[in-house]
This record gives structure tokens, C-alpha cells and sequence, in this order.
């Protein structure tokens, strides 16, 4: 039929990118290692060969490589020298602020191909831990395309893809679908991984990552998983949320009030998996006031008055609400 026909043709289309993509990869971070400069791959073809098997059994977008936050600047330098386009002004990877409440920036190939290249897992209003614990100190590798690649420890990498598609609000079933295939495929030590969650206060959001996964797949989970669950109350009504968006319960309303309905929402569920009341308020005075990369996009501030950051944000956030 030509229904089956255009699907073909677009799993075609898939194959070819993620191919190509792999290709980029191995040549990236080739090219990164032989000047000095480690980095870690996550997502895109790491995670589709670590959990499907292969690079085309899982559709991504784009390359998202980790390095160490001192090594920003030279390594956007040597990649715009060797023909990577860089998406911001280069000096601003000099700037202090920019670089502390940052977390990547975009890169493109002659062909567009995407790169994300990140200094932190994630920007400190998600959650700064995360970004203090020794990941340099807990990798693996993983062989593509006859180079070994450097990722994240699988314990690491599990408890990363529960707090990524946490504070996303699990929007898309794909990341759902990863969680469920790296539970079975891997012996996971649920202790040490849910120690390492409480020591990132990050509990919450990978134990909402185990519960979706468990709904959706019937995955199973260590009993200690299970116990800790039932002791959060705010897992379930997060969790009941998530689906009646699934169900696309804004599909009459107007594109603005959608807009401005799910941000809320979407601000007001992740504050729920927050894991102290003290995390809940930190949480909601640092998405007002703390600045964000944004905010340094809109003004270079030096650094002797960059404080003055936390009184632009909320100005800009207030103006951008009722705009």
C-alpha cells in the first residue's frame, strides 16, 4: 500500500541519517582525543547501540557530546577551525557567568549536521549536583564503527535518562521505551543506584522514571525500588498527569492558552519532584531569580558586577509573561 510504502521510505531516510551521523561522531571525537581533549558521547548512536544493539534501530536528531568545563573555548575553537559552525559570538565562552549557569552550545557540519556540545549534563537550575559528581571517573567505552567510544558508566547513564526525561515531563515515549530496555538488558545495582540518586538529591525524578516505564512496559523493579516509591506520594499524581497530557488534553484550546497552560503545569509538576520540601523552594526561587544563558545572551555583564544578573532575570521573566 502507499501508506506502508512512505514508511518504508522513511525508515530508509532514518537509517541513512543516523549512519551518517555515527560517521561524524567517530570522526569528532577522533579528532577531539588526538589534540588532548577527552569526551564523552551520550545519547544519538551511543545510546541506540547500548540499548537497541545497533545505530539504526533508534531514531535521534542530533550528536551530544561532554567535556570538561575548562576545555570549552578550546575545543569550539579547534572544531570552528576545522570547519564546525558555531551557533554564538566565541568569546562569550570566555565569560565566567556564561560558562557557570550555561550548559552547551550548538554546532553544525557542512552537511547540518547538529553537534550539542556540553560542558554540564545539565544547567543548574535542573540540578547542580549532578554536575559536581565525578562522571570523568565512571565511564565506558563502546565500540562504533571500529573505535572505541567513551559514555557514561550504565548506572550513570540510567539515573541520566530518569532525571533528563523527569524534568521534560517525559514527552516523548521514545525516552520511556530507553529506560525500560536498559533495565532489562543490564544488570543494574539498584543500591548503589539509588544512593547515588539521594547523594544528587535527584530520588524523585529517577524513581518517576522507573514508575512510567513500569506502567507503560510492565518493567520490573528491585523491591527496594517499589518500597521507596510507595513512600512518594507526588509520584503518582506527576505520574497521572504525564498521561492525560499524552491524551492531549489541550487539543480544543487556542495555540496561546496551550502555551501558557503547560508551562505552568509543566513548572508546577516538576517542583513535585523536587526531593525535600527545602529542594521544592529552592527550586521555585531559582527559576525566577538565578540567571540562565539566556539572560547573559542579553547582556554581557563583567564580572566584578555580575550580580546584577539576578535582578535582570526576573525583570525579563516578568516582561516575557505578560508581553
Amino acid at each position: 500500500s502507499d501508506k506502508l510504502a512512505i514508511m518504508k521510505l522513511k525508515n530508509l531516510e532514518i537509517i541513512r541519517k543516523n549512519m551518517l551521523m555515527t560517521s561524524e561522531l567517530v570522526k569528532v571525537t577522533k579528532l577531539l582525543e588526538e589534540n588532548g581533549i577527552e569526551v564523552i558521547s551520550f545519547k544519538g548512536p551511543t545510546l541506540s547501540k547500548l540499548v537497541y544493539g545497533d545505530i539504526i534501530s533508534r531514531q535521534y536528531s542530533d550528536l551530544d557530546l561532554l567535556i570538561k568545563d575548562k576545555e570549552v573555548y578550546k575545543t569550539v575553537n579547534l572544531l570552528n577551525s576545522n570547519k564546525y559552525k558555531v551557533d554564538l559570538n566565541l568569546k562569550l565562552l570566555k565569560n565566567e557567568t556564561l560558562l557557570d549557569v550555561g550548559s552547551d552550545c550548538s554546532l553544525f557540519t557542512n552537511n547540518n549536521i547538529h553537534i550539542e556540545l556540553h560542558w554540564k549534563l545539565f544547567r543548574k537550575l535542573i540540578n547542580d549536583n549532578f554536575n559536581q559528581y565525578s562522571i570523568w571517573e565512571n565511564v565506558s567505552t563502546i565500540n562504533l564503527n571500529s573505535q572505541n567510544i567513551k559514555t557514561l558508566d550504565i548506572n550513570l547513564y540510567l539515573l541520566y535518562l530518569c532525571v533528563h526525561g523527569s524534568k521534560h515531563l517525559w514527552e516523548r515515549i521514545e525516552w520511556i521505551s530507553d529506560i525500560n530496555r536498559v533495565i532489562n538488558k543490564y544488570k543494574i545495582n539498584w543500591k548503589d543506584l539509588l544512593e547515588l540518586s539521594k547523594e544528587l538529591k535527584v530520588k524523585n525524578m529517577l524513581l518517576m522514571g522507573l514508575l512510567i516505564s513500569n506502567n507503560l512496559y510492565k518493567t520490573k523493579l528491585d523491591q527496594l525500588i517499589y518500597d521507596e516509591i510507595k513512600r512518594c506520594q507526588n509520584l503518582n499524581i506527576v505520574l497521572k498527569n504525564i498521561f492525560i497530557s499524552i491524551n492531549n488534553e489541550y487539543f480544543y484550546e487556542s495555540k496561546i492558552k496551550i502555551e501558557k497552560k503547560q508551562i505552568l503545569k509543566k513548572f508546577l509538576l516538576i517542583s513535585k519532584l523536587q526531593d525535600s520540601k527545602l529542594n521544592t523552594l529552592k527550586y521555585l526561587l531559582s527559576s525566577i531569580f538565578k540567571p540562565t544563558h539566556y539572560d547573559v545572551y542579553f547582556i554581557k555583564l563583567p564580572k566584578k558586577i555580575d550580580y546584577l544578573y539576578y535582578i535582570i532575570r526576573p525583570l525579563r521573566l516578568f516582561i516575557s509573561i505578560f508581553k
